[in-house]
């Protein structure tokens, strides 16, 4: 699984065999390369030739009123959105002239082998330092 940072916060991809997990209604997609001047109506006039769009969010810069370059599209069936990235496969999905990419925006990460609970990747308490001794 590959990361990329947006506006701060770091946004797993998906490959082969990760588990895609579900939002609070239903299963969100990650548009990138977006051209500035693209528009909500934009992504819906797209997205709506495939499946039915639940929901969208294009983050706009606040200064410009231009878009930042990505979008999040929520379709309600898990279907609904492996045939948008199925048919992305096919022909490349194009926005004002840019192809786009398009993934999952949320993965199990507990499903995967990697994840190792809150420890944050260390095993036990003996493999780290101790904390330094404070000074008064």
């Amino acid at each position: 699984m590959s990361d990329i940072r947006i506006a701060g916060a770091s946004v797993p991809f998906t490959k082969e065999g990760e588990t895609v997990a579900k939002s609070v209604e239903g299963y969100v997609l990650i548009v990138l390369n977006l051209h500035p001047e693209t528009t909500e109506d934009h992504l819906y006039d797209v997205f709506e030739e495939y499946a039915r769009v639940m929901n969208l969010h294009l983050n706009l810069d606040k200064l410009t009123g231009y878009a930042k370059g990505y979008a999040l599209v929520e379709f309600k069936s898990i279907e609904d959105a492996f045939e948008v990235l199925e048919t992305h496969k096919q022909k490349k999905i194009e926005v004002l002239g840019r192809t786009i990419d398009i993934d999952f925006a949320f993965v199990d990460k507990r499903l995967n082998n990697s994840y190792r609970g809150g420890s944050r990747g260390i095993e036990s308490s003996q493999d780290r330092d101790a904390s330094p001794t404070r000074r008064r």
